[in-house]
């Protein structure tokens, strides 16, 4: 008994990112959070013979088994039981992550784990937890931003769940979230966060206008619209991540370095209201901008979204054969995506 619980604690340590460095806190609430969400989640399959369960959580239900089974035949995504179970929490994220640059760099911290190699972030199941973790950090030196995720994924050591939070959010974007972690399943290369997660957003959109192609055609304009708008806000971020990246560069005085920043945040914050003013005054982003805007923030959309372009056309290059287009980039070099 005492043997196997080692051993599962040392396997979660190095699938939950727990190196030999990290503190015993960590290494505690990471196994205690994994352990947690395992002992909620139930199969799908039960869940939908509760006569408890209203009709609302069973239609979603039933929609995930076909994103499940989606994800699997037609996009080539590992057939295992991941995502078949059902975890409700009563929070609105399953992790908080802690992503970390410096005052004055768009270089953001990095944390090097077993198995995984070097990842942009560091996720904590308790929020309290992750804030005090941050609190730790001086603002004078850096900026730090605490991203909720909805999501959660052990790369398929374990049998992930589909939680709640992903629900949250509404279907047809809890289905590019599970196929986006299965696509982490399905490539990952070590110590590359960018590359990582640029593949496999790229996988969860393309898979999601494909699914509701063939399976909600009704719904998928909304979803172009979506997806269009959401690439006009991510250049914007992405401009200003860049337009920071070649000012930090120049050697300044800290006064010159912080006037310097609020003035590419100014003119990203004036940017967003002239594209609002093109979208006819939607307002969909409007909450992004309820907390600072930060390095670390901005880090983070450049993480996520910077590469996928190159995915997807890779990918269309494939003509949306999704096992030849993995092949290709298993072997492929990381910078080959630079």
């Amino acid at each position: 008994m005492v043997v196997r619980l080692l051993k599962y604690l040392s396997l979660l340590g190095s699938v939950l990112s727990i190196s030999a460095c990290s503190t015993l806190g960590y290494y505690a609430q990471s196994a205690k959070g994994h352990f947690e969400l395992m002992q909620q989640q139930k199969p799908i399959v039960q869940l939908l013979k509760d006569p408890k369960l209203s009709e609302t959580r069973k239609q979603n239900l039933r929609l995930l088994q076909e994103i499940r089974q989606f994800a699997s035949q037609r996009l080539k995504l590992p057939n295992n039981a991941s995502y078949t179970q059902f975890a409700e929490l009563n929070r609105k994220a399953v992790t908080w992550n802690l992503v970390v640059t410096g005052k004055y760099s768009m270089q953001p911290a990095q944390w090097c784990f077993p198995l995984i190699g070097c990842i942009s972030y560091k996720g904590y199941f308790s929020k309290q937890q992750a804030e005090r973790e941050a609190a730790k950090l001086s603002p004078k030196i850096y900026d730090v931003y605490l991203a909720p995720a909805t999501a959660y994924s052990t790369l398929g050591w374990f049998h992930d769940p589909v939680v709640s939070p992903m629900l949250d959010q509404g279907i047809i974007l809890a289905a590019e979230t599970i196929f986006h972690e299965l696509a982490h399943q399905r490539v990952y290369h070590k110590s590359d966060s960018n590359f990582n997660e640029a593949f496999a957003t790229a996988i969860g959109q393309v898979g999601t206008r494909l699914w509701l192609a063939e399976k909600h055609p009704k719904s998928l304009p909304a979803y172009l619209i979506h997806l269009r708008k959401q690439q006009q806000f991510i250049q914007l971020i992405l401009a200003t991540h860049d337009s920071l990246k070649q000012f930090y560069q120049r050697k300044n005085t800290p006064a010159a370095y912080a006037e310097g920043k609020q003035q590419r945040i100014d003119i990203f914050k004036k940017n967003y209201q002239q594209l609002k003013h093109r979208w006819g005054g939607d307002s969909r982003y409007d909450t992004w901008f309820n907390q600072p805007i930060n390095n670390a923030r901005l880090i983070l959309a450049g993480v996520y979204y910077q590469k996928v372009p190159k995915f997807t056309q890779q990918l269309q290059q494939y003509n949306n054969d999704f096992e030849q287009f993995y092949r290709h980039v298993e072997h492929s070099e990381t910078c080959d995506y630079c």
